[in-house]
């Protein structure tokens, strides 16, 4: 990830974690979310931009208000519920919870529990366990991020390229086997500006890959291509 990139994604972490909720400290960080802040791993400041993202545009919704719960603290790669990490929750006017949205969640298949699933986004059931790992069950919506590494070709400046389809095939399974039939629903929430993104989305900073669109639509998922600063973001199907 260029630094210029890192350095951008990084201040609209504190600018999210502002809006938000003003959190004093993380991990022994005076800055808000400064678990990340020091991690060398590239693809999980990507993933948790797209994370506060996505719930800072649901809480600038009227009616809908985005709340953080738990230890306050966030790990710093794919764990359980059982450590008692920080989460969000989503309410409405009144207070009556809607949605738990988590990072990195471990969520148990239903027809194996010893194998679990960490998708880098999920919205689950205001009943899900508040620490313990949930099960496809209680899981209502997966989103994952994948940051894809810009590569240059003849000379031309670097671009990222494309999702790959490894990528669209790893995440069509996770959604399969967690939510089976239910894979065709999204949430009843407003998404404000990201209404396309209320689905099982693959989001990345690459371009979609246009001649998988129909295997998507019948999987049931969407691919987010140029997710990024200063892009302007497409989705299909």
């Amino acid at each position: 990830m260029p630094a210029s990139t890192r350095t951008t994604l990084l201040k609209e972490i504190d600018s999210f974690a502002k809006s938000i909720e003003n959190v004093s400290s993380w991990k022994g960080s005076k800055k808000p979310f400064g678990h990340i802040v020091k991690t060398t791993k590239e693809n999980y400041v990507y993933e948790f931009w797209c994370y506060l993202k996505i719930l800072c545009e649901i809480n600038n919704v009227p009616n809908q208000k985005v709340h953080l719960r738990g230890s306050r603290k966030f790990p710093a790669a794919p764990s359980s519920k059982k450590k008692n990490w920080a989460y969000y929750e989503i309410t409405d006017n009144k207070g009556k919870p809607l949605y738990l949205v988590c990072a990195g969640t471990g969520i148990k298949r239903k027809d194996a529990p010893d194998t679990i699933h960490h998708p880098d986004i999920s919205f689950q059931k205001p009943s899900a366990p508040k620490n313990d790992d949930p099960a496809g069950d209680d899981v209502v919506l997966l989103l994952d991020a994948k940051y894809v590494y810009p590569k240059r070709k003849n000379g031309k400046p670097k671009e990222p390229g494309k999702i790959s389809v490894s990528q669209i095939n790893e995440f069509s399974h996770i959604v399969e086997v967690l939510l089976r039939a239910r894979k065709s629903q999204n949430v009843k929430l407003n998404f404000g500006s990201f209404k396309d993104l209320n689905a099982n989305a693959l989001l990345s900073n690459a371009s979609v890959l246009d001649k998988h669109k129909d295997a998507c639509k019948v999987d049931c998922i969407k691919q987010v291509g140029e997710f990024i600063v200063g892009k302007t973001f497409n989705v299909i199907p």
